[in-house]
């Protein structure tokens, strides 16, 4: 058997009154806290990972949709550009997202990636290259309009990004193959889409896997 360190990164959008931005990090700490207790006396497979760090920023409403956009684009970055060029996808970015309406599915948004994609860089990218980011870019859409819903009190908010950093040790068979990882992965995401099936809040984040190493 083998242990393997597993990060995973969570993301998610919420509406929070402007009010609270001096103490914006310890509402989402607090949130995160009770999700976590809720998860564990389900006895779900995220109530087990450990907190490893925090970050959020505000989102500007006017560019809410390029601006989550980009950041699935950055995270995908399919030609290894990153970090040192944070601005290398803008335009690819700002096109998709004047593309993107509301309603549409993850496959019918990952199209639009890829055929952006493949006319900005006479490229052969294929839909499936694009479907991890097209879900990102579809969940937390979706927390945006949920959010938007439910601000009923009238107060001025703003949308917040939040991006949460887990940790968590598997064990897997010993395994000296090269596809060793993916399947750390697939089970990992099992686990997860299994979560989702048990009503798990955590799982209601864009998850998705970060660095895995053995330990």
């Amino acid at each position: 058997m083998k242990n393997i360190m597993v990060l995973l990164d969570l993301e998610k959008v919420v509406l929070l009154d402007i009010e609270e931005v001096d103490l914006i990090e310890l509402k989402i700490r607090k949130m995160l806290n009770q999700m976590i207790e809720r998860e564990q006396e389900k006895g779900t497979y995220l109530s087990t990972y450990e907190i490893q760090g925090l970050n959020f920023e505000w989102l500007e409403e006017d560019f809410l949709v390029f601006t989550l956009v980009k950041k699935a684009i950055d995270a995908l970055d399919p030609y290894g550009v990153h970090p040192d060029s944070w601005d290398e996808y803008d335009g690819e970015s700002r096109r998709i997202a004047e593309q993107l309406r509301e309603g549409m599915s993850i496959d019918e948004i990952a199209q639009v990636m890829k055929e952006e994609f493949n006319w900005a860089f006479s490229a052969d990218f294929t839909r499936g290259d694009f479907i991890v980011a097209a879900k990102t870019v579809y969940d937390l859409l979706k927390d945006c309009s949920q959010e938007k819903a439910k601000d009923e009190d009238g107060m001025i908010k703003k949308y917040a990004y939040i991006i949460v950093k887990l940790s968590k040790t598997v064990s897997m068979i010993d395994s000296d193959d090269e596809y060793g990882i993916e399947r750390v992965r697939e089970v990992v995401f099992d686990e997860i889409d299994s979560d989702d099936k048990k009503d798990s809040t955590l799982s209601s984040f864009s998850i998705s896997v970060g660095l895995v190493k053995e330990m």
